[in-house]
């Protein structure tokens, strides 16, 4: 459904978990992000994001060759 405008500067802040009512129903540890965001770092690139609020969200990984 898209990230709220609220939550979209902690995205990648490590166990930042949205409040947001629109969630999926799954329980989650507030990782996933921060530790894929570190790993394109280290390797690199970067990861971001581009969202569109009730049309969802497009994440970007980007590497150096």
């Amino acid at each position: 459904m898209g990230i709220s405008i609220e939550d979209r500067p902690n995205l990648f802040i490590p166990y930042f978990k949205s409040k947001d009512k629109m969630k999926n129903g799954y329980e989650t540890h507030g990782l996933g992000l921060s530790i894929s965001k570190r790993i394109a770092k280290g390797l690199g690139g970067d990861l971001t994001y581009s969202d569109e609020m009730m049309e969802g969200s497009i994440f970007i990984l980007t590497l150096r060759l």
